[in-house]
């Protein structure tokens, strides 16, 4: 995270961007909300879910979080969805369902294959 940060903020500065803070409540609800939910409440969900499934398992999870926020952005900012992430969403659902199946109904599917 330091790297990015150090990269970013290079980035920004040769640009000319400002690193003042925008005092509006809209933004430090923002942050206030990102900081909370997004690292603090998120993080902690997702160490309890190590804990439980274990750090393999659990990293799977982490392929559906574009799912939930096409999902989200669709009701609340009328996102308009494209052929392409359809396509990105089938292939990250088909992955899971092959991580999560077990290799005999896999091995039934590369059977018939091979004979057909």
């Amino acid at each position: 995270m330091f790297y990015g940060t150090a990269v970013m903020g290079a980035l920004s500065l040769v640009q000319g961007a400002s690193f003042a803070i925008d005092l509006t409540p809209k933004y430090l609800g923002s942050l206030v909300y990102l900081s909370v939910f997004g690292s603090v409440l998120a993080f902690g969900i997702y160490f309890t879910l190590v804990g439980r499934i274990g750090a393999s398992q659990a990293a799977y999870s982490t392929l559906l979080f574009p799912l939930v926020a096409l999902t989200v952005s669709t009701f609340y900012e009328g996102y308009q969805w494209h052929a392409n992430a359809v396509i990105g969403l089938a292939l990250i659902l088909l992955g899971n369902l092959v991580m999560f199946c077990r290799p005999s109904w896999l091995e039934m599917f590369r059977r018939k294959a091979v004979a057909g």
